[in-house]
């Protein structure tokens, strides 16, 4: 029997396919925001890579690339799609590679699994380890507390091939943490799969965000929406004259 949280990665690619998600755009405007301030940047990692697709683009325009995850799922699929390249799997608040970056990168609202303002601080942080002096760290943030939309439900599908995906989601939210409840089936000629995931986000404002990246030693900046996705941008530097840490 097949693992149904592995057909949750290609559930994952199909749907933001069928949204016409654009991970080569995205990862052309990272870059530059990155050569903007560090023209000889040729390192990147990135931080929460799921299942590479932000990387593969990264590798494209040049950049030597590795990259972390929580999932093995997803590392599963990012190793198959990039053979050669470094990807590791940990936590974002905890992971410690040994070594350092041009850039370090966040996207796709990952950052916002760090549900409480300890907990994003310590990811900038260990994110910030990463960065060579004068490296550039950006962050695609999730929802601020005002844009969140309490209550909203929503639903989705999309087929390729003989692998059809549905998912219908609830969400909610409790003090200052937003949760999405997502039911996922996933139909082929000869069986379904269905599960459910619960997401729990931190719901934080700009200026709660700017005073951890700046906690962490960093000079920030906020780009409002649109940013990649609609939900904005962080762009913070590691002094020049010092060393992560």
């Amino acid at each position: 029997m097949d693992d149904p949280y592995r057909h949750s990665v290609e559930a994952y690619e199909l749907l933001h396919a069928a949204r016409g998600k654009d991970y080569r755009r995205e990862a052309a405007a990272v870059v530059e925001r990155v050569r903007r301030r560090r023209p000889e940047a040729r390192t990147v990692l990135d931080v929460a890579c799921g299942s590479g697709l932000h990387l593969a683009a990264f590798q494209e325009l040049g950049f030597e690339i590795e990259g972390v995850d929580v999932s093995a799922a997803m590392l599963d699929v990012a190793r198959s799609r990039l053979p050669g390249v470094a990807l590791h799997q940990g936590d974002m608040g905890t992971f410690r590679l040994g070594q350092r970056f041009d850039a370090v990168v966040c996207l796709f609202s990952s950052i916002g699994y760090m549900a409480t303002l300890d907990d994003l601080a310590a990811a900038v942080v260990t994110m910030r380890e990463h960065l060579l002096p004068g490296g550039v760290l950006v962050v695609e943030p999730w929802f601020e507390p005002d844009d969140w939309h309490d209550g909203a439900v929503f639903s989705e599908a999309a087929t390729a091939g003989d692998l059809a995906v549905s998912r219908v989601s609830r969400s909610w939210r409790e003090d200052d943490q937003s949760l999405i409840e997502m039911r996922y089936a996933l139909p082929r000629h000869d069986r379904t799969w269905s599960f459910t995931e619960l997401h729990r986000m931190g719901l934080f404002t700009t200026e709660q965000q700017l005073g951890v990246y700046r906690a962490a030693g960093l000079t920030a900046d906020h780009e409002p929406k649109p940013g990649l996705t609609d939900r904005g941008l962080f762009v913070a530097m590691a002094p020049r004259g010092s060393g992560a840490g």
